[in-house]
């Protein structure tokens, strides 16, 4: 397995081979009340308001087309790693990939923050928090609501969690807010 980053324009157009691949693995993986616009991407990967993502491409070496597998994307915070998506290709689902693919990433990054749906709130959420769980992420107690991606939907309550101590949860929870969705007032 290989691991891409992709931090600048640069990288992207150096990868743009990868495009329609990973367009399809995101889009089919997320709501799209969950989901960034796609034109998004290159903005915050160039603009100088907008707080870059580190873009993670994982790629099949041992596949003669160096298929994609998965995808992360990150922030780098000033206190700890924002784990904004992490998804599998669909074929390979249920079989460890994500458990792999996300141990090799807190082996880089071990102060980890991420959303989630809340516990209880349905099956798969209580699912996706057992996996975090099992790889040794806690839920916060910090009321937390996720703001839209886009205009014409609403906010969406959700839950933290980290992985790794840190001083001030609610630091990370501002810088989240501040930084990745820009917002200036956070609570």
């Amino acid at each position: 397995m290989e691991s891409i980053s992709i931090r600048s324009l640069e990288d992207l157009r150096r990868h743009r081979d990868l495009l329609p691949e990973l367009i399809n693995l995101y889009t089919q993986s997320f709501p799209i009340e969950e989901r960034r616009r796609l034109r998004d991407f290159p903005v915050r990967l160039s603009s100088p308001g907008h707080y870059p993502p580190d873009i993670r491409v994982f790629m099949d070496t041992d596949s003669p087309t160096s298929a994609v597998i998965g995808l992360a994307v990150l922030y780098h915070l000033p206190s700890a790693i924002y784990l904004e998506y992490l998804c599998t290709s669909p074929r390979l689902r249920s079989h460890g990939l994500g458990h792999t693919l996300l141990s090799h990433l807190l082996e880089e990054h071990p102060l980890m923050l991420l959303e989630v749906e809340p516990l209880g709130s349905t099956e798969w959420a209580d699912r996706r928090i057992g996996f975090y769980r099992r790889l040794g992420f806690q839920l916060l107690d910090i009321p937390h609501f996720q703001p839209p991606y886009h205009s014409q939907h609403q906010g969406i309550p959700l839950s933290l969690m980290l992985h790794g101590d840190a001083e001030d949860p609610l630091l990370l929870q501002e810088e989240l807010l501040r930084l990745v969705y820009r917002l200036e007032q956070t609570p």
